[in-house]
């Protein structure tokens, strides 16, 4: 339990300025702007709704549990146990998290709390489990972006092109500060995915990378913030 040290204040203060945006050096072709994804429109594959966009279909959230948070009860309706990854849709957790990042997306917005308009920058994630199972977005709060900004350093710096070259593993790491104790998001680099499966991964990018883009995930994601 100690507070962030100097360094890594350091690396969090010039990847990512005041309103939480990873700056243009630190950055990677991990989100392009809306209108140049692969295949801008993929029909869902059911009879009859073919004409309806796959990015349509709804995803579940993966947030990391923090000891203030809500809305992470387990199926058995215990609360989840803070530093693990609570899954919305099975209502289960994990302490380590196997994914494919497709595309992320850091956004800052107006939140209303006790009845005044605060700013919340968070980092969102359109991911594949490792096993290529689950699709899902993962949310992260701007204390958890040091640990993502490392990982974009390190990609840059082996010349990766695409986000799904490789897989990560997250895990989490205690903090604390003022405030009290608080988690933070720990993520490395996982092996590399085969020639055939990047191919897949970027089908589905192709397919679903437009979900980010769409208004009701922004109000979704609200809905399962913690802050």
């Amino acid at each position: 339990m100690s507070e962030l040290s100097e360094k890594d204040k350091k690396e969090m203060s010039e990847a990512i300025d005041e309103t939480g945006t990873v700056q243009k050096e630190h950055s990677m072709t991990v989100s392009k702007p809306a209108g140049t994804l692969k295949v801008p429109h993929v029909g869902v594959d059911i009879e009859g709704m073919q004409d309806l966009p796959a990015s349509m279909i709804a995803l579940p959230y993966v947030k990391l549990v923090q000891k203030s948070s809500s809305k992470t009860i387990l199926t058995d309706g215990k609360d989840a146990t803070p530093g693990l990854y609570y899954f919305t849709d099975t209502q289960t957790v994990v302490d380590t998290l196997n994914f494919i990042i497709l595309r992320a997306k850091v956004v800052t917005r107006d939140y209303i709390r006790d009845g005044e308009s605060v700013k919340v920058t968070q980092l969102m994630s359109l991911s594949m489990s490792d096993d290529f199972k689950k699709l899902f977005i993962l949310l992260l709060p701007i204390t958890s972006f040091t640990s993502w900004g490392k990982l974009i350093a390190k990609f840059k710096e082996m010349g990766i092109e695409s986000a799904w070259e490789y897989a990560v593993t997250a895990k989490s790491i205690k903090r604390e500060n003022t405030k009290g104790q608080f988690f933070v998001a720990d993520i490395q680099m996982g092996r590399k995915l085969t020639d055939k499966e990047q191919e897949a991964m970027a089908d589905k990018y192709g397919e679903y990378g437009g979900v980010l883009e769409r208004r009701d995930i922004m109000e979704e994601a609200e809905n399962q913030e913690d802050v």
